[in-house]
């Protein structure tokens, strides 16, 4: 959590505002507001342990699942079980 607050974080979420200084300076600003270093690293923490499989089968609706490609599954089988029937 190094760079929490610091705008720096800004490379991985807006890439193309990584070279504007005053975007850089608001999004160290918004992450100084939101959240404490410690409260940010225990709500990761807290974000790596849902797991939705359980709730899958009740969804009866078309559903479109989104991802960013940067972001995007190593492979297929880590995603595979949100298109079984």
């Amino acid at each position: 959590m190094k760079i929490w607050g610091t705008g720096e974080m800004i490379k991985r979420v807006i890439p193309d505002q990584a070279g504007n200084p005053e975007a850089v300076a608001l999004f160290a600003k918004f992450h100084q507001f939101s959240a404490s270093p410690g409260t940010y690293k225990a709500y990761l923490l807290l974000n790596t342990l849902i797991d939705v499989r359980p709730i899958l089968q009740s969804v009866r609706v078309p559903t479109l699942v989104l991802h960013l490609l940067r972001l995007r599954p190593r492979s297929a089988g880590q995603t595979g079980f949100l298109t079984d029937d």
